[in-house]
């Protein structure tokens, strides 16, 4: 796989670089690349000074974080774009570059109980899902990093399909075990959303799915040597309760893809779990049917 940290020199990124560094020096195939994207507009004191020389600076920067961690070694190219705006900066770099995943450092550490816990950064990205996007609180060292199963949250319908291809993948290059969970939260037993964004009310007529769903799951999706089960309580929490129990490096989640509007009615589970697990998030964007049958990612006009 080939990951790209969106770095932003600060401590915010500590977090993202020492898992980057993890795990280019656990995993086969693996290739970690950090980009720092500079914003001129929002550098006012720096507009009369030559873009050249300010990314100069910024790459020396980035070189010494990355040496500051002890994370210079894993990682492939250090870089320094300039762009108008972060997220649209690492969004082009990313799909540009074939990138597998981006990464990225949240704002609240994992003891805090600040209400922002993502950065704005962070929080359009999760929203446009140019590619699977990581996210990792900003203090967790490298040696913290479970040792367990790589967990894989799915809600049994098409929209997990493709983290569950990047779960296994994941898990395969580590050589660790992959275990597929299905919450059933009794209170929403059905997503509000529907096919094509049609609303849906919660309803007692609709059966909450057991192990055997899950497990068909599984085996629909052709995913080999997997553990699964179902557990009940709110998505968010028990995935994050399921995720510390196994010791898990890492919990990969598909997209609903939700529009602005969507989000007004309900919440993105994503989103939730990006903001408040205590490690590795993936946001995986679900794919779509084309003509000929291969799949393809949503476009960011159809992912706001």
């Amino acid at each position: 796989m080939r990951w790209l940290i969106g770095a932003d020199l600060g401590i915010r990124s500590d977090g993202a670089m020492q898992a980057a560094s993890w795990l280019a020096r656990s995993a086969t195939g693996q290739r970690c690349d950090a980009v720092h994207v500079f914003e001129p507009a929002l550098r006012p004191l720096l507009r009369s000074v030559k873009a050249d020389v300010a990314v100069v600076a910024a790459r020396r920067q980035l070189v010494d974080a990355a040496d500051r961690l002890g994370a210079s070694n894993p990682f492939g190219d250090l870089d320094v774009v300039v762009a108008d705006s972060a997220d649209d900066g690492l969004a082009d770099y990313a799909v540009t570059g074939g990138y597998d995943a981006l990464i990225l450092g949240r704002a609240a550490p994992q003891s805090s109980e600040a209400m922002l816990r993502l950065g704005a950064v962070a929080r359009k990205l999760l929203r446009r899902l140019p590619v699977a996007v990581a996210v990792v609180p900003p203090d967790i060292k490298a040696n913290e990093i479970g040792t367990g199963r790589i967990v894989l949250g799915t809600d049994l319908t098409a929209n997990s399909i493709a983290a569950g291809r990047f779960a296994s993948q994941l898990a395969n290059e580590l050589r660790r075990e992959l275990v597929v969970i299905h919450v059933h939260d009794r209170a929403w037993p059905a997503s509000m959303f529907g096919a094509g964004g049609r609303m849906e009310l919660p309803s007692e007529s609709r059966p909450a799915r057991t192990g055997e769903d899950v497990a068909q799951w599984v085996e629909d999706q052709d995913l080999r040597s997997v553990s699964s089960f179902c557990v009940e309580g709110p998505v968010a929490d028990a995935l994050i309760v399921s995720a510390r129990e196994e010791d898990s490096p890492a919990l990969v989640i598909g997209s609903r893809m939700l529009s602005l509007g969507q989000r007004v009615f309900t919440a993105s589970v994503g989103t939730d779990l990006a903001g408040h697990a205590d490690r590795m998030v993936v946001v995986v964007p679900s794919t779509q049917p084309t003509e000929n049958g291969s799949d393809r990612r949503p476009s960011a006009a159809a992912t706001v």
